[in-house]
């Protein structure tokens, strides 16, 4: 018989029961969610280079006020990829347009979030809006009457926006 020693078993089993709930054959499960939003925060706020030059596929700019158009909650974009910058499974069919992320005004979502939507499901937000979420302050120093002006750390992410 072949002996196995306590911890190999200690490790099979704390890696197998996190698995087994992550790929579960449930239609969603909390450690599926959570496991996405991780890799979505991860690729959509990594990236530390410039965005110089400014492609012309880019509509919106950073400190623009959007809404969604299906889900109707309103946001201020903090930052955009010219193409998804995240893994394929999580956008089949628009993983070659623009993607924007985007931070939620917490009275249209009650948890403070972090979307990364696609330009065709966005639009310019008329009107001021007293912004509400935690992380607004740390990308931005004030609202100028038409968008969020960048913080100049966020300002040489995205020097043209």
């Amino acid at each position: 018989m072949i002996e196995i020693s306590p911890s190999v078993i200690f490790f099979a089993i704390f890696l197998a029961v996190p698995l087994q709930i992550l790929f579960s054959p449930q239609r969603s499960s909390d450690a599926r969610y959570h496991f996405f939003k991780l890799l979505l925060y991860f690729f959509i706020l990594s990236s530390v280079e410039p965005r110089d030059p400014r492609p012309p596929s880019i509509k919106y700019r950073v400190g623009d006020i959007v809404k969604h158009k299906i889900h109707g909650y309103r946001g201020v974009i903090i930052g955009w990829d010219e193409k998804a910058n995240a893994p394929p499974i999580y956008f089949k069919d628009w993983s070659e347009l623009p993607n924007y992320a985007v931070i939620i005004d917490t009275r249209d979502r009650l948890i403070p979030q972090v979307a990364y939507v696609v330009e065709e499901n966005i639009e310019l937000h008329e009107g001021w809006v007293c912004f509400l979420h935690p992380l607004i302050k740390n990308y931005f120093e004030y609202y100028d009457g038409k968008h969020y002006v960048s913080r100049p750390w966020h300002k040489k992410l995205y020097p043209n926006d």
